[in-house]
């Protein structure tokens, strides 16, 4: 057989490099927030706060596979080809913006900051690419639903958001489909507000106040992480590689799990069961579920 260029190529992309030893900051991508659904249930949206105590304390993880470092490195090139059109509309001002966040311990870096040019106005922009037909609808939205930003993608640019308030008016999120092109937005910002006697901040998108949480919640997450690592704590995980049979009934109840997963989890069993996508995906996984 011939040289195989496909996976040499994909082997290189997930060679090992080299880092530092980096501070045991938290980062915006690792925002999360606890709310309770329509269900009266206690949910959690966003990042696993047992996956970053564990990136925290140095725990040994598995190497990105070469399908998530493929679609991570397509990401970036599609925020590179918006930086150049931006480039050359004339609008843009920088990009890779770092902050720090010391009472918070947070460190975090925005994608791109870009100005109006009818108003000078400043802005910050989260680029983010996405695939597939549920994340279109989610997304993009169709005839049954109307569109919204992924919410892990959301606590992320509320807290870029929160801030820069002093200094960008507002942050869009970016949507680009990296199977047919399509592009969508969203405008992000934060203000503040009166709530049961005490000022809060709370988010919005395009204009609508999400009710849910505020941004408060979220620092106050990233608190409670602080608080697990001060204490030598590991906490619980906040989402299932695999749901007991309970959770499945009561999810295919409420319309959480599709009626094709569930029925499919009936026929084969155990190598179809369901469970969070967050803990499919998460570096961690081989560690936590032991």
């Amino acid at each position: 057989m011939s040289f195989d260029l496909v996976r040499a190529t994909r082997e290189f992309r997930c060679r090992g490099k080299f880092r530092g030893h980096a501070p045991h900051s938290f980062y915006p991508s690792e925002a999360s927030v606890v709310i309770q659904d329509e269900n009266g249930q206690k949910k959690v949206l966003g990042g696993c706060i047992r996956a970053a105590y564990f990136r925290c304390t140095s725990q040994d993880r598995r190497k990105r596979d070469d399908r998530s470092q493929t679609i991570a490195e397509l990401g970036k090139a599609a925020e590179d080809m918006l930086v150049e059109d931006w480039k050359r509309m004339g609008i843009f001002v920088d990009r890779a913006v770092r902050f720090e966040n010391r009472d918070f311990n947070i460190r975090g870096e925005i994608d791109v900051v870009l100005r109006e040019p009818d108003t000078g106005t400043l802005f910050g922009v989260e680029c983010k690419s996405i695939y597939g037909y549920r994340a279109d609808a989610e997304v993009f939205g169709n005839s049954r639903r109307i569109g919204r930003p992924k919410v892990n993608h959301l606590l992320q640019t509320l807290v870029y958001t929160s801030e820069f308030m002093s200094r960008l008016a507002y942050f869009k999120m970016y949507y680009i489909d990296r199977g047919d092109g399509q592009e969508g937005q969203f405008d992000i910002s934060v203000q503040t507000t009166e709530e049961d006697g005490k000022t809060v901040k709370v988010g919005l998108i395009d204009g609508e106040e999400i009710k849910l949480f505020t941004v408060d919640d979220i620092y106050g997450r990233f608190t409670e992480l602080k608080q697990y690592l001060d204490k030598n704590i590991t906490p619980a995980p906040d989402y299932e590689l695999y749901y007991s049979d309970g959770k499945i009934e009561f999810l295919h109840q409420t319309g959480e799990i599709s009626k094709s997963k569930y029925e499919k989890f009936r026929k084969k069993g155990e190598s179809e069961r369901p469970g969070d996508w967050q803990c499919r995906y998460c570096n961690y996984k081989d560690i936590c579920w032991v």
